[in-house]
């Protein structure tokens, strides 16, 4: 089993910087239990910050894993769905696959 490095990355507008410890130490924990809860090993999980991009690495994870689907998907804003939680038009691109 070889073992790779994850890196999730998040572009961001201008973040405070007092704001920064608290909203990298906040993505870190979310990333750590996110893959604990999907049955992903990883090794130890960091965190980095600047005003721009938050970022967590996670040292040596697993290349041997079964295979997933995704059912959670992240939007920008609720107003991709409608009332009853379908999709809106501007949130499914024309092959109608989520964006």
């Amino acid at each position: 089993m070889s073992a790779l490095d994850l890196l999730f990355e998040l572009g961001t507008e201008e973040l405070p910087p007092r704001a920064l410890p608290s909203l990298s130490t906040a993505l870190t924990e979310g990333v750590a239990l996110g893959l604990d809860a999907a049955g992903i090993p990883h090794g130890r999980v960091h965190g980095f910050a600047t005003p721009r991009r938050l970022a967590v690495r996670s040292r040596q994870g697993s290349t041997a894993s079964t295979s997933m689907v995704v059912t959670d998907i992240c939007y920008r804003s609720s107003t991709r769905r409608t009332p009853t939680g379908e999709l809106t038009v501007g949130a499914v691109t024309p092959t109608g696959a989520a964006v």
